[in-house]
């Protein structure tokens, strides 16, 4: 399950001076806590409906999911029903929202990649799919994706398509 929030547990020693208690603070981070709980049980449900190309539920679930706290999983997510269902629009403005929400999100440069090699923008997709193999270089469909794209481009020599098929076997066999 995926997981967008971090719990941080402090602890006081008993010589620390008594501090105020922010109850107010305390009832909007447990709030904050149970929107990101119903966000993420929201996001897994689409997940399962994606799944079984249950293309109507998945987007109930992924909408339900951002609605409550936006995330660049569930934009993304959504991005990837629409393109599924062929809204190309839809498919990059989601995309592409995932990114402002979180510029570091492997997933949405991944899947904004493969949104513009279909649509034969491929200088595009190569910028997004570089994005995504520098942020994280042991992300597969990333590394798979961008070797792929930059064979066809002309941009590899044979050599070089064998070494880093034989990274991504690796990568693969880690897994």
């Amino acid at each position: 399950m995926i997981r967008w929030s971090n719990w941080v547990l402090c602890l006081l020693c008993l010589s620390c001076a008594p501090l105020p208690i922010d109850v107010e603070g305390m009832r909007k981070a447990q709030v904050k806590s149970d929107l990101l709980s119903a966000s993420e049980l929201n996001y897994e449900l689409g997940l399962r409906a994606f799944a079984v190309e249950d293309y109507a539920n998945a987007e109930k679930y992924f909408y339900l999911s951002v609605d409550l706290w936006e995330n660049a999983p569930g934009l993304d997510a959504l991005g990837t029903v629409a393109f599924a269902r062929g809204d190309y629009q839809v498919a990059e403005k989601f995309f592409n929202r995932a990114i402002d929400v979180d510029p570091r999100f492997v997933g949405a440069h991944v899947n904004l990649g493969i949104f513009f090699v279909q649509l034969g923008h491929k200088r595009q997709a190569l910028k997004h799919f570089e994005i995504a193999h520098r942020l994280d270089p042991k992300h597969i469909r990333a590394r798979q994706n961008l070797l792929t794209l930059k064979a066809d481009l002309g941009l590899l020599s044979p050599e070089e398509v064998r070494f880093e098929q034989g990274v991504i076997d690796i990568l693969v066999e880690e897994k």
